[in-house]
């Protein structure tokens, strides 16, 4: 038996499905403490129970697929057969106005889960390589809590109440124990939201969950086995070897926009003119919504299942929010093999480095290095066929007196100009207007002509971060920018939940004809289309 399938059976017999019987924590019981609760020592134990039995002549091992793993583990968590841990921002300055509403969106792991991803990468570093990559697809294992005001300040308070002797970075994702048994611990706080799960498709259930105080906790250790997601600094690009590289794969002029309906999340496909350079300014899907009768993965199928057909080149991600990037969770295996440029993720939750960590083993990642915000990354010309244009690609600057994350910040925005006809098409992703004016600054010490959004013309905009209020909005107007023709948000129009944000909508309808919303305005059933004559 090759090694590889050895290690699948040691954990699928021993880990997922015990045959006899042992759960984990008898597996491990007397090594929770910060010196023996690691990764090693875990397999060590495994080892040996697999030596001791003499499981390698067990009875013919029927070989379960990377989904049957997958949905058993999220079986074993939600029964606490697993230490389970929950990711969340950290929102202790975070402030909402009365009446206003957000949902965070944390992530979820057991310990079975790290010790599973563990095992696959140690796979895929190995002369066994081929076949873990074809083996395994990275999965979704999340939380979604929706906070008003009130609500905020309760988390706020057992963010401190955990936190108020520990060094944590600013920003950092917050660690918390946690289960889904709501009688067998001491229960610090009570969550009430819905699960995210999915080794495809992706499935919302709603659960309580209980933030568990445990005398021996292990989220100090847990938090340093994190690392093992960490990617190598050494291949993070400076932007232009970054540029250089996407130069590669974008040669030709955009004439289509497809603006896919996916409530509050980012899926953007361009077509080109020679319709071989297609690709997707991020591949995201939007789970975050709160169902009130029926599943709103539904929702959105038609758009998911057009996505996911598309044939693209490659993709660039604005930032590593799930609802840029989710639709990796139900694409085909190819999807993975697509070359992916993106920002650094190192702010990002487990269930985004998760996606990053199997897409960098595979060879398909490029990253940007965050130190690079504020400025131009980059321009791309393209001087082939009958359509010409330039490519520009910006990172934001920090604003956080805007947008408080980083990632919203920091990510790419394209912008496109289309020489023949000098129309331009502005792609933000989360980047709030102020960022957005930093970078266009950059470095210089007086603004140049057309430096800033409200002296730009733009024709068609796809506005940011979905039509929030926290976007710095009142840039748009003010200064001498023409009229243009398109403003799109990529929102489920909602105003219960501020979505597009009113005064956002209006400061844009007072620059553009058209202000469209993804949910209401579709052209297709499915997106809002833009076809660009620039010929």
């Amino acid at each position: 038996m090759k090694k590889f399938e050895e290690e699948l059976e040691k954990f699928f017999s021993l880990r997922v499905h015990s045959s006899d019987g042992i759960s984990e924590n008898d597996l491990f019981e007397g090594i929770e403490n910060e010196k023996t609760y690691t990764y090693e020592n875990r397999k060590k134990i495994i080892d040996e129970l697999w030596e001791s039995k003499n499981y390698s002549v067990h009875k013919e091992f029927p070989r379960p697929n990377n989904h049957d793993i997958c949905y058993s583990m999220f079986w074993n968590a939600f029964r606490d057969r697993s230490n389970l841990y929950i990711q969340m921002e950290d929102i202790r300055s975070l402030k909402l106005a009365d009446g206003e509403k957000i949902v965070i969106d944390c992530s979820l792991f057991s310990v079975q889960m790290l010790d599973y991803d563990f095992m696959m990468f140690e796979a895929m570093d190995s002369d066994e390589r081929y076949e873990a990559m074809e083996f395994y697809r990275p999965f979704i294992f999340g939380y979604n809590i929706e906070v008003d005001k009130e609500k905020l300040d309760e988390l706020k308070d057992i963010q401190n109440y955990f936190y108020k002797n520990e060094r944590v970075e600013e920003y950092a994702q917050l660690l918390f124990k946690c289960s889904f048994d709501l009688n067998k611990h001491n229960i610090a706080y009570m969550l009430d939201g819905w699960v995210i799960q999915s080794a495809s498709p992706i499935d919302k259930i709603k659960a309580a969950l209980a933030i568990i105080e445990d005398s021996n906790s292990t989220r100090k250790v847990i938090r340093q086995q994190l690392d093992k997601y960490k990617l190598d600094a050494k291949n993070v690009k400076k932007s232009n070897d970054f540029i250089s590289e996407l130069r590669q794969e974008l040669d030709a002029s955009i004439t289509r926009v497809n603006i896919y309906k996916i409530g509050d999340g980012n899926c953007v496909y361009l077509e080109t003119e020679d319709d071989k350079s297609n690709f997707f300014y991020d591949f995201g899907y939007n789970y975050k919504h709160i169902p009130q009768k029926n599943n709103t993965a539904q929702k959105y199928s038609k758009s998911v299942d057009r996505m996911v057909g598309r044939d693209n080149k490659f993709v660039i991600l604005s930032h590593w929010d799930m609802d840029h990037i989710a639709s990796y969770a139900v694409a085909s295996k190819k999807m993975y093999s697509k070359k992916c440029f993106a920002p650094d993720c190192v702010d990002a939750g487990t269930n985004a480095k998760r996606l990053a960590k199997y897409l960098d083993m595979k060879g398909s990642l490029i990253r940007l290095d965050r130190n690079e915000s504020g400025k131009l990354i980059g321009e791309i010309d393209i001087t082939t066929g009958t359509i010409l244009g330039k490519y520009k690609l910006y990172m934001g600057g920090l604003a956080t007196s805007v947008d408080r994350s980083h990632a919203n910040c920091q990510g790419i925005a394209i912008l496109f100009e289309f020489s023949t006809k000098n129309k331009k098409l502005l792609m933000m992703g989360d980047v709030n207007y102020r960022s957005f004016n930093l970078a266009r600054i950059g470095l210089n010490k007086t603004k140049p002509k057309e430096t800033e959004f409200a002296d730009m013309d733009i024709d068609y905009l796809i506005a940011p971060h979905h039509g929030s209020q926290h976007t710095g909005y009142k840039l748009i107007n003010g200064a001498s920018g023409k009229s243009g023709e398109k403003a799109v948000f990529c929102c489920k129009n909602d105003s219960s939940v501020n979505r597009p944000n009113k005064d956002h909508r209006d400061e844009l309808a007072k620059r553009f004809k058209e202000v469209l919303t993804t949910e209401r305005d579709t052209n297709d059933a499915d997106r809002v289309k833009i076809v660009i004559d620039v010929i």
